[in-house]
């Protein structure tokens, strides 16, 4: 499909993404806001005949979605129907978690917005969205610590770091015992590290992988060729990315306010979006947006060194965003 507009870090595809989307190579990172199911009074937002004829139309544009064997997936949705989407995107994907975007409005609820409380059946939603937070793969996990995440990182350290001490000590005709007594217990005895090592359960330190190095090559000959930093960035390359640091919005609950001119009326802060791309993302990775609206998505990934796909069925839209990406200075 041609392009509406690309240059050296954006792509621009004017169609429904359930036809565009069999077409593009999978992903590092995808981000995707549908509609929401009658949030809106626009046509686009109400569109379905109920609740299950959404989810349904959503299962359909999920399944379509190319993400990488170590991707991560972020779906906005409405408070209403996040459970439900959460349940939809882990027919598909392994679910981690869950975001609240706290937008900072009608934080007194619904007494403070002139609502008639009395008249309310269920709890006033005080200016939050949720993000359905997912990875490659599918499974019922969604506790953090269960989730393929962990499995695929123990797999990457037996990959990386496992079977390439086993061939070496193999090679020298060393045992695994041999190598634990150069890292005794505190009282002399042998420890599992070795072990922990090989099955993938943790990685050796940069001094433990010398130390081995040193050992194995006592005789003269020249094992464990490969740099520890080498070895270290194969296997971070291999694990899902994830970069948080102490200067972002760790929790699972973020506040960002809207944005104040808007070119969307469902656009999201370019804030919100950067920090997504940040730290899910690497430098130089393919960012995939199904429904780019005005491309805050793309502003954002272009702005972090990404590369940025985005996908958008109204023309309008994609023309917004495509003035938005070709600016020299795009700040988050």
């Amino acid at each position: 499909m041609t392009p509406y507009y690309q240059d050296s870090a954006v792509t621009i595809y004017h169609g429904n993404c359930r036809d565009v989307l069999p077409g593009i190579a999978p992903a590092s990172l995808v981000v995707a806001d549908p509609p929401y199911h009658g949030v809106l009074a626009a046509e686009w937002d109400n569109q379905w005949a109920d609740d299950a004829d959404f989810l349904a139309w959503s299962a359909e544009w999920l399944a379509a979605v190319p993400l990488a064997s170590n991707g991560s997936l972020y779906v906005f949705c409405s408070p209403r129907l996040s459970a439900r989407m959460e349940v939809t995107v882990g027919a598909r994907f392994n679910v981690i978690g869950s975001l609240v975007w706290d937008k900072g409005e009608r934080r007194m609820g619904a007494a403070g917005s002139g609502v008639d409380v009395t008249a309310l059946r269920t709890y006033w939603h005080a200016g939050t969205e949720r993000i359905v937070f997912a990875e490659t793969g599918t499974g019922d996990d969604v506790a953090h610590a269960e989730s393929g995440y962990w499995a695929a990182c123990e797999q990457a350290k037996v990959a990386v770091f496992g079977d390439y001490l086993r061939a070496e000590m193999g090679r020298a005709g060393v045992t695994a015992k041999q190598i634990a007594a150069l890292f005794p217990s505190r009282t002399g005895g042998l420890t599992g590290c070795v072990f922990n090592w090989l099955l993938g359960l943790n990685c050796p330190t940069p001094e433990q992988y010398a130390t081995i190095r040193d050992f194995l090559n006592m005789s003269g000959d020249d094992y464990l060729r490969r740099e520890y930093d080498y070895l270290r960035r194969e296997y971070e390359d291999l694990r899902r990315p994830f970069f948080l640091t102490p200067q972002l919005q760790w929790g699972n609950v973020w506040r960002f306010d809207p944005p104040r001119s808007r070119h969307h009326p469902a656009e999201k802060p370019v804030g919100l979006i950067g920090q997504i791309v940040a730290v899910s993302s690497r430098s130089g990775d393919a960012v995939l947006d199904p429904f780019m609206g005005s491309g805050t998505t793309l502003v954002a990934a272009k702005n972090l060194g990404r590369k940025a796909i985005g996908i958008e069925i109204e023309e309008r839209y994609c023309e917004i965003a495509a003035q938005r990406c070709s600016q020299e200075v795009l700040a988050i």
